[in-house]
């Protein structure tokens, strides 16, 4: 909170509750100046305690009053600010006897310079509020709602705690300069009280340039009625732009190259600068290049500097890329062990890691998740799980694997754990997420700092893909401290992560404040699948405009392109003889050789024998494979001819019934062949999308004509967009 800032030179802040005109609603509006009411059943109320501290956290000023109608009181009224001084007001609202929508904004803002009597900037405009910071949150404690100070002391406690929401953070003078910027609706409910924390600073490092400036602004406070008002919005005019975002091709073979085409528009009636959109590439597609209508963006933060839109103006972004495989990622998670979570709340956590990674919902069984655990305690580290490739097969063994790991107890040491991460050996996938989960804060944070940065180079992170997230459970998690300086990658200027949720649409790394381990059991499951299943999700969302945009559900849009593979649905190299389980020969010249002439992988291989001499179709085939829902396939695979005279034909043949084939490879071979290795494209003309589909390695003719044919590493290939 020190860091924010928000301060009011010559303050002259004026609350007002200004009548609606002729509304058909009871409506009460206060004026600070005039405390004007308008005949109604709502009544607002408001208290304050506001102080004012030097860099040392001396108090200079404050101001308290009880609730009441406002008539000449301020919530800031302070005249020798200076460098490094700093404060915050915590703002109680009441509204008597009925529910009410509430709105707030600023209005009537003024600056000026004063009298110089040092160097400043020529010309002098009041720079004072250009160099304020200012955050402004709901202050409702550690529990969200509203339960009361009895119940939750840290209501109204003038701290901003990481679960609180924001309603503003950045320079005060961008909070303050435009009229129409209302704040709202809010329910409120009748007889409750709301508290509203604002603190303010300014910055030890600036100079002569705010000497003697001053600002002057009052806020405005208004309530109409809750019941039978369910369309009420704030003001007469607001903010609304919206995002759209579209792909060109929805179904992309790996190579191929997608355009995505971002558009932010203004279609009501105010004018909107500092406009940011958020737009990180999946980790699934790779940055070609892009080209903006206007403001500048960063393919690495993702971020979209959009800058100014007049009314009815909109501004496009155009990104091309790659589409990349669906490769697996590393997912590593560094637990807390330490004596500082109990034995239950390790437990409780073990089980919910387990059950998220059995639950398929959660976390595929595909392979596509290679898992790593390591654990720190008794000042140091030990690797739980090593690196391993999370599939339908091992599922159950890795799930009682996590639930038989013991605590270790002892001190803490985060330092130890991320070493331990950065020096156990993965598999190397193509994108690595690892998430620290820890209910303990650290002794040694510039350590602990340069050992996340050995391993984002150890295994060669890159912010467009890569991530280092963190998540914070109970009172002795930094969530702060673990947002500004652990989690990775970070952006904007100083540089920072996020808290989550929301989760991030830009490439930034996150932290997510959780009250207790049965919180972390209970939310598993959605970070997995955000880690592990979004790898073609890509979402466009406005960050940030002045004034603020206030219609949220056209502030974000996705496309998800089906990210096809190819994915093996047949592998055969018959090391369990021919003809392997399922498959059908009709007749014994197809059998088993223990050697390596086809080229394929290793021996052993299949084999047509000439002996005894047979004239007719001699086929091996597969047992019945289900290609419902393919349409497109490869089938691969190496061979070699042992040839001794004309005529005979070798084909590779397809059916849906077993019983009637058709050819779709042939050659009639008048010397020896390979070894060499095989494509063939098949289609639903070939009988691709039948659940019975045969392939069938047959020789034609008499069988006296050939020496051997041999057949290995038979793999079939189809093109999986699901």
């Amino acid at each position: 909170m020190k860091k924010i800032l928000m301060s009011i030179l010559v303050i002259g802040l004026v609350l007002m509750l200004l009548g609606a005109g002729t509304f058909t609603y009871f409506t009460d509006i206060e004026i600070s100046r005039d405390n004007f009411f308008q005949a109604g059943s709502l009544d607002l109320k408001i208290d304050c305690e506001s102080y004012w501290y030097d860099a040392n956290g001396t108090i200079l000023g404050s101001i308290v009053f009880p609730e009441t109608d406002l008539t000449i009181q301020k919530f800031f009224n302070w005249s020798d600010i200076k460098p490094g001084d700093h404060g915050e007001a915590t703002i109680s609202l009441h509204v008597i006897d009925n529910d009410a929508w509430l709105c707030w904004h600023i209005k009537n803002y003024t600056r000026g310079p004063g009298i110089t009597t040092g160097p400043e900037p020529t010309p002098d405009n009041g720079e004072l509020a250009q160099n304020m910071n200012t955050k402004i949150w709901v202050d409702e404690g550690t529990t969200p709602g509203w339960q009361g100070k009895g119940v939750d002391p840290g209501e109204g406690d003038n701290i901003w705690q990481p679960n609180e929401d924001i309603i503003y953070e950045g320079i005060m003078h961008d909070f303050i300069n435009n009229s129409n910027n209302w704040l709202g609706p809010t329910h409120l409910i009748g007889c409750e009280t709301y508290y509203i924390g604002w603190a303010w600073e300014v910055p030890a490092t600036v100079g002569n340039i705010i000497q003697d400036d001053w600002i002057n602004f009052d806020v405005e406070f208004y309530v109409e009625q809750y019941r039978n008002n369910p369309d009420f919005i704030c003001g007469s005019c607001r903010v609304d732009l919206e995002i759209n975002k579209t792909v060109n091709i929805l179904d992309p073979l790996p190579g191929d190259i997608v355009k995505y085409t971002i558009s932010v528009c203004n279609g009501d009636c105010n004018s909107v600068e500092d406009i940011i959109v958020a737009d990180g590439l999946p980790a699934c597609v790779n940055y070609i290049n892009h080209s903006a209508s206007q403001g500048t963006y960063n393919y690495i933060s993702g971020l979209w500097n959009v800058g100014f839109l007049d009314v009815g103006e909109c501004a496009t972004l155009t990104i091309n890329a790659t589409v990349l495989d669906r490769d697996c990622v590393d997912l590593v998670f560094i637990i807390d062990g330490s004596d500082n979570v109990s034995s239950t709340d390790f437990d409780i956590m073990i089980n919910g890691l387990a059950d998220a990674i059995n639950d398929s919902s959660c976390c595929p069984h595909d392979g596509s998740v290679e898992l790593i655990i390591v654990q720190y305690g008794l000042a140091t580290a030990r690797t739980e799980l090593y690196a391993t490739k999370i599939n339908s097969a091992n599922k159950n063994l890795l799930v009682n694997k996590i639930k038989a790991i013991t605590q270790m107890g002892g001190q803490p040491n985060m330092y130890e754990g991320i070493k331990m991460a950065a020096f156990t050996p993965w598999l190397n996938c193509s994108r690595k997420a690892v998430n620290l989960v820890t209910a303990s804060h650290t002794d040694f944070p510039d350590s602990v700092i340069a050992m996340r940065d050995i391993l984002i180079t150890a295994y060669g992170m890159i912010p467009q893909k890569d991530e280092f997230d963190a998540e914070a459970i109970g009172p002795n998690a930094n969530a702060a401290w673990l947002k500004d300086n652990i989690v990775w990658p970070q952006v904007g200027t100083p540089p920072t992560g996020v808290y989550a949720p929301p989760f991030p649409t830009h490439n930034v790394g996150w932290v997510r404040p959780l009250i207790n381990h049965q919180e972390f059991a209970d939310t598993i499951c959605e970070k997995i699948y955000e880690l592990t299943q979004t790898c073609y999700r890509n979402c466009a969302e406005l960050i940030s405009s002045n004034p603020h945009d206030t219609n949220p559900t056209n502030d974000k849009s996705c496309v998800t392109i089906q990210g096809c593979i190819w994915s093996p649905i047949l592998s055969e190299n018959f090391s369990g003889g021919v003809p392997p389980s399922g498959w059908t020969i009709n007749d014994i010249k197809w059998g088993f050789s223990n050697t390596n002439y086809a080229g394929g992988a290793s021996a052993p291989e299949a084999r047509f024998s000439w002996t005894p001499s047979t004239t007719g179709n001699l086929r091996l085939y597969t047992f019945p494979i289900d290609t419902t829902g393919f349409d497109e396939c490869n089938l691969t695979f190496n061979h070699f001819v042992n040839h001794y005279t004309q005529p005979y034909t070798l084909m590779v043949e397809t059916s849906t019934d077993g019983l009637s084939w058709s050819p779709v490879w042939s050659i009639n071979p008048t010397s020896n062949v390979g070894p060499q290795p095989v494509t063939i494209p098949l289609s639903t003309a070939d009988g691709l999308g039948s659940s019975t589909f045969y392939i069938s390695f047959t020789f034609s003719g008499n069988s006296f004509n050939i020496n051997y044919w041999y057949i290995d590493d038979v793999i079939l290939h189809c093109l999986d967009c699901t």
